[in-house]
């Protein structure tokens, strides 16, 4: 006898739910009765896929908040459709055709940045107007101990300090690749590596999807602008800079979804060595 054929998957609603299913719900339902078809519980499928349980029974329930952005999503659904073996195309156009899918996911990365930039010169202004403060007192200090020559060259203008370099100020999703040595040029290429196969996203600084998909073993991209990387499993994935070190630190924990930006230590060049 050959292989059991399984039942055709409807891409109808399920009983009862006919009078509103979005198209994300609609996924969600074919994709948990083809998993059940085929006598396959969550974490089997979920294992099979190398993502984790939480994603798929996120995506099973459409629970939009505890999902990533759409282009994500449309993978998701992909894999998980061909995995079960049935057609991801309808699927897929439905959720392109999603407005609530896409205005409910599409700003959650520019609005985490909104706040952070919004944060930082909040915490920098008390400081340097304390600094000021603080310069201004050891300054009259200073002058009531001085004698009338003494003054005379307190109050000629002092040469001009040299501008302080621009550090980067890392958030709590920001990762540094490992930086180079202060004696060597090290290159502005990050190394993106997996311990197991495992489903990431890939942009540069500017949006651009530079790869999609299974990352087997380690893959090296430009920095020069950073990277944003999403991870379906962030503790399997980490990242370091050419030229510096094989190792690299993971991007955050099992559970700790979301997207990272990653950015290249400055390289010295010929002039600054």
């Amino acid at each position: 006898m050959g292989p059991e054929q399984s039942e055709p998957i409807s891409l109808k609603p399920s009983h009862g739910s006919e009078q509103s299913i979005s198209p994300l719900e609609l996924a969600g339902q074919v994709l948990r009765r083809a998993r059940e078809a085929k006598g396959l519980t969550i974490h089997q499928l979920a294992a099979s896929l190398h993502m984790g349980d939480e994603q798929l029974e996120a995506l099973e329930a459409a629970q939009l908040d505890n999902l990533p952005e759409p282009v994500f999503i449309k993978a998701m659904v992909r894999r998980v459709a061909s995995k079960l073996g049935i057609d991801p195309e309808p699927l897929v156009q439905g959720l392109s055709s999603s407005p609530r899918l896409k205005t409910s996911t599409a700003s959650r990365w520019d609005t985490q940045e909104t706040q952070d930039a919004k944060a930082r010169p909040n915490l920098l202004l008390p400081l340097s107007g304390l600094a000021a403060l603080a310069a201004c007192l050891l300054a009259a200090f200073h002058l009531d101990q001085l004698g009338p020559i003494a003054r005379k060259f307190a109050a000629m203008p002092s040469a001009p300090e040299p501008k302080a370099q621009p550090q980067t100020v890392s958030g709590t999703e920001e990762v540094s690749a490992e930086p180079s040595p202060p004696t060597s040029t090290a290159s502005q290429s990050i190394v993106v590596r997996s311990q197991e196969p495992s489903w990431v996203v890939i942009r540069d600084g500017e949006g651009g999807v530079l790869f999609e998909g299974t990352l087997n073993t380690s893959k090296t991209f430009n920095g020069e602008r950073g990277l944003e990387i999403y991870a379906g499993r962030p503790d399997l994935v980490s990242t370091s800079q050419e030229g510096v070190s094989q190792a690299g630190t993971p991007l955050g924990t099992i559970d700790q979804v979301r997207w990272y930006r990653v950015t290249a230590a400055p390289s010295r060049s010929k002039q600054d060595l």
